[in-house]
This record gives structure tokens, C-alpha cells and sequence, in this order.
């Protein structure tokens, strides 16, 4: 990943998708690993091809999980190799750092926390006496309304859209950086798109 050369000194918002960008693998994966559902995780990717019904649907494979266990697995996931360097330069330039993520809050957290973004927008993973009840729920500031720039039920666009608003930056001083299968509209909709794939 290499944007060194493509920001100028003026304020802009720079947008992190998590995975592929920020960090080396996925947590979901990382969880599949540790708790032998590998097998039955990549039968689940191969199948549902909506980015937001197969995190509700992998999600179930949490269930029963303490949100203890899973802090530690969040942690112990390598951040790619250049990304406290690439954070840290935007943000001496006065640019908003943040994080865009369909996985879960708690995990965009603490990518927030190590690399020193701004903010960090995800899903809940739904909890009951701090275990994993294999539901999820997806914030508000993800669907559909009147001012989206796109169709879908549920996008990282409107994401985008609610952040510039609250940090007054336009569209066009947004540069979104991600991959073409989790974050490819959002990618269409900023003002500068850094495709990681």
C-alpha cells in the first residue's frame, strides 16, 4: 500500500477499510482457527456472496464465545507492515484518520487505538453477561435513506456520507482506501479511491 506521493498538505479524510489494509488477516478468521470452524467458514464464504448476510451469518459461529476471548484475538492480529508509518504521516498533516469496517466495533476499536485514527465505525456483536449470543447488529448510520449515493439495503457509502457531514469535509477531500469486495462502493463514492487488490 503506498500513498505517500497521492495526499497533499490540505485537510482531507482518509478512510481505512480494515482488512487487507490495516491488517494482515481477518479477525473472523483468525477466530476460525483457534476454534476449529475453518471448514465450515469457507463453505459459508463460497456460498453467500451479500457482504452483509454472511457477516450476520458467521457471526453465529461466535456464539457462546466470552468478549474476553475475543479482545485477545483482535490484538494478536498483525497490522500490515507499514500502517502505523502511513497513519501517523496524515494525521501530522492534519488530516481525519478513520476506519469504515463491516466487522465488529470492538474490533475496529482497538485497530483505532494501535494506529491512532480518529474514530472507527463497526458492527455490535450482540452480547449477553459478556458472551457472544451469535447475533449481530448493524447501526443505523448503515442503511439506506433519502441522501445514499447508492441502492444497497446496507453500504459503507452511508458511512462515509455520515462521517464527512460530522467532520464538514466533502466527498471530493475524502479518499477511501479498501478492497473491491467489502468496500468497492464506498471506494466509487470518495473523491479519491486507493484500491487494494
Amino acid at each position: 500500500m503506498e500513498i505517500k506521493n497521492t495526499i497533499t498538505p490540505a485537510c482531507k479524510m482518509i478512510i481505512f477499510d480494515m482488512y487487507n489494509t490495516l491488517l494482515q488477516y481477518k479477525f473472523i478468521e483468525a477466530c476460525a482457527q483457534k476454534y476449529f470452524f475453518s471448514k465450515e467458514l469457507d463453505m459459508l464464504i463460497r456460498k453467500e456472496k451479500d457482504q452483509s448476510m454472511l457477516l450476520i451469518k458467521a457471526t453465529r459461529f461466535l456464539k457462546g464465545l466470552s468478549l474476553q476471548e475475543l479482545l485477545k484475538i483482535a490484538v494478536s492480529i498483525p497490522l500490515a507492515d507499514d500502517a502505523l508509518e502511513i497513519v501517523g504521516q496524515l494525521k501530522k498533516r492534519g488530516n481525519v484518520v478513520g476506519i469504515i469496517s463491516d466487522s465488529y466495533q470492538f474490533v475496529a476499536d482497538s485497530i483505532k487505538n494501535k494506529v491512532g485514527a480518529d474514530f472507527a465505525v463497526g458492527n455490535q456483536l450482540e452480547l449477553i453477561d459478556g458472551r457472544a449470543t451469535g447475533g449481530l447488529i448493524i447501526p443505523s448510520i448503515y442503511y439506506y435513506r433519502q441522501e445514499s449515493k447508492c441502492n444497497h439495503a446496507i453500504c459503507k457509502t452511508n458511512v462515509l456520507l455520515y462521517m464527512a457531514d460530522k467532520y464538514n469535509i466533502p466527498l471530493k477531500n475524502c479518499i477511501a482506501i479498501g478492497d473491491r469486495f467489502t468496500a468497492e462502493c464506498m471506494l466509487e463514492q470518495a473523491g479519491v479511491a486507493i484500491k487494494n487488490w
